[in-house]
């Protein structure tokens, strides 16, 4: 099996995405605003975030990389009001850059217990607990 490239990996992806915010932007009926007229436009607008955001992590090196997953966990909605008014998610914010070029790896971000990515978790967090789900630290 040959593995896909960047391109072809978004390519099968973005579909998904799509459908998930799609189905879940018409699942809104408890919002003010919803109407059978406003969730397809909220939904477009999430699919073209989304399709930023994945377009600015394939074009980046490995600390934009970094950068773009610390900023989404940690600064999402500076990220997002950045989009609504600009339609790009780009530039990432300080913080993000700076945490960035201090993580060796992406894979370091997101393993390190201690790490500013809120899903992040360590290994004892990941240990189920008796009701047989993970536990999650509290922060």
């Amino acid at each position: 099996v040959k593995p896909m490239s960047d391109a072809e990996a978004s390519a099968a992806l973005l579909p998904k995405v799509t459908k998930r915010l799609e189905e879940g932007m018409a699942s809104l009926t408890h919002v003010a605003g919803w109407s059978a007229d406003a969730w397809p436009k909220w939904a477009a607008h999430a699919t073209a975030f989304a399709d930023a955001w994945m377009k600015a992590f394939l074009q980046g090196d490995d600390m934009m990389r970094k950068a773009l997953v610390i900023e989404f966990h940690n600064k999402f909605g500076s990220l997002y009001e950045r989009f609504w008014r600009t339609h790009e998610v780009l530039p990432l914010t300080d913080f993000s850059l700076e945490t960035a070029k201090k993580a060796p790896s992406c894979a370091t971000v997101a393993d390190m217990p201690t790490s500013p990515v809120s899903t992040c978790v360590s290994r004892i967090e990941k240990e189920p607990k008796a009701s047989g789900k993970p536990r999650r630290r509290k922060r």
